[in-house]
């Protein structure tokens, strides 16, 4: 049985049909309003002609009438032309990434969906199919294929196949064109409640309630004929690459896309806010996802994954839900698939720095043009070390204005505060939180004493805060030693070479010498 009838084929006609219904009836909806209003403002008008009713009833007629205009300007805002967004990218030609072509093809062939026209590479872990339609999704137009640097950079080849499967499954089972009509009904009657909800006169605003509970009624059904389509776009990836690998890649997917936010808040942002920009990004994210010191992290994230439910409201399963319903699917087991199977999907990539490059000078989509490339290292010293340095000088204001010995420079008064005993009342000073409560402020002072006068310097960590190289105790050791009693205090003293001084009531600094 061919691919395109197993995975949506027959059932397309329904869909379509039931998406027409829905856009048809939407229109079908408003007419009639339209003739009711337009009706009532007749009859009145005629009763009041005749005498049968009091000229006062005019407000009434008025009030229909006005409601019935406002019923077009509604439809007439819904008829605006909707365009699919694209993801901000790079197109590459088969003369740019001719392997990464070539695996596109022979996985679309084995699907039986045509071959996208554009390959496209995109930010982020994710992967998207789409294609331009005309007349309400019959005449089908140009493909185009979206794959993320970021899918590439944390699965194989088998969950490469299997996730680009999924996407080809959507192709023949005609769900990019069922796509963008069930995206012009819904957009069309929001724009019409929203343009009714404008007016606050009473009757506007029930027309407006009818069109939100016919909207209601389209997103329920919809929602429920999309996450139909992810079903069978599973089916198409499972007979493809086999429930493991789809599996496999759903649960990295699951994990990675939300660690990708929370590298670029961490990592990229703050060298983009002055003025640069990781021109080894996806190095540093591969890095990232790889550090030992984040499995942990990413091991509760995958289980808060795998335990999330679907909801009534939700186009898509939950991944958990959809890894269940693979594993329950009695699809036979492929054959063995292309050589390198386990091989980094990243390799298929040629000229990969180059592609990261072309990615970054395509930015300027995203408003992030003009900015200057920096390697990890450097950014380890103009960047994160500089964020360090201001939260360690954050910590020893506060020691000042909780009565630190403000004579003192670097780490001298934070760890005469800890010798003190006041280290809880710095920490609430600080706001800070969490099972270490001074871990991070400590850290912060040492690393800047470290780096100014120890000859350390900054490094990038994967795994938390930036990190200091110096031939030293390791930073996070002479922390620990710092908050241990006494005896570690002493210890990170003599390291530091700081003298053994008590802490010494000094009369109080102006706020404005705190602050500078």
């Amino acid at each position: 049985m061919s691919s395109n009838r197993r995975d949506g084929g027959p059932r397309l006609g329904l869909r379509a049909g039931l998406a027409l219904a829905l856009l048809l009836g939407f229109y079908v909806l408003a007419l009639a309003l339209m003739a009711a209003l337009f009706g009532f403002f007749a009859v009145v008008a005629l009763a009041i002609g005749a005498g049968d009713l009091p000229p006062g009833s005019a407000l009434l007629a008025g009030l229909a009438v006005g409601c019935g205009f406002a019923v077009v300007g509604g439809v007439l805002q819904s008829v605006r032309v909707v365009t699919a967004e694209i993801p901000a990218g790079i197109a590459v030609r088969p003369a740019d990434q001719p392997r990464l072509w070539e695996a596109v093809r022979d996985l679309a062939a084995e699907v039986g969906a045509p071959a996208p026209d554009e390959i496209r590479l995109v930010p982020g872990v994710n992967a998207f199919v789409t294609q331009e339609t005309r007349l309400l999704g019959l005449v089908k137009g140009k493909v185009i294929l979206g794959v993320g640097l970021g899918l590439l950079s944390v699965v194989d080849r088998a969950g490469l196949r299997a996730v680009l499967a999924h996407e080809f499954g959507h192709i023949s089972g005609g769900d990019t064109r069922l796509g963008p009509m069930i995206h012009r009904a819904g957009t069309a009657i929001q724009r019409t409640v929203e343009y009714l909800e404008r007016d606050e006169r009473f009757f506007k605003k029930g027309v407006a309630q009818v069109f939100r509970a016919y909207h209601r009624l389209f997103r329920r059904t919809t929602t429920a004929v999309s996450r139909a389509q992810e079903r069978a776009a599973d089916r198409a990836s499972v007979r493809v690459a086999g429930a493991p690998a789809a599996v496999r890649a759903l649960e990295t997917i699951g994990v990675a896309a939300p660690a990708f936010g929370f590298f670029a808040d961490r990592y990229v942002v703050p060298a983009w806010e002055r003025g640069r920009w990781p021109e080894d990004m996806y190095g540093g994210f591969r890095a990232f996802y790889a550090d030992p010191g984040r499995r942990e992290e990413f091991d509760q994230a995958r289980e808060v994954v795998l335990a999330a439910e679907t909801g009534r409201a939700d186009s898509h399963p939950s991944i958990g839900d959809r890894i269940r319903l693979i594993t329950a699917m009695d699809e036979p087991r492929p054959g063995p698939g292309p050589a390198g199977e386990e091989e980094p999907a990243w390799g298929l990539l040629t000229g990969r720095a180059e592609a990261e490059m072309a990615l970054f000078a395509a930015r300027t989509a995203t408003g992030a043009d003009g900015l200057k490339p920096i390697t990890w290292e450097r950014a380890a010293d103009e960047v994160f070390g500089k964020l360090a340095a201001g939260a360690a000088r954050t910590v020893g204001s506060a020691a000042i204005a909780i009565g630190g010995s403000w004579d003192r420079g670097g780490p001298d008064q934070v760890l005469a505060l800890l010798a003190a005993g006041r280290g809880a009342e710095l920490a609430e000073h600080l706001d800070a939180s969490g099972d270490g409560e001074m871990f991070y402020p400590v850290r912060a002072v040492l690393a800047a004493e470290i780096v100014e006068r120890h000859g350390g310097h900054w490094a990038v960590s994967w795994s938390g805060p930036t990190a200091v190289h110096w031939p030293g105790t390791p930073l996070d050791e002479l922390v620990r030693l710092a908050l241990e009693g006494p005896q570690g205090l002493a210890a990170v003293r003599a390291e530091l070479g700081l003298p053994d001084a008590p802490l010494r009531e000094l009369p109080p600094l102006s706020r404005e010498a705190v602050d500078a």
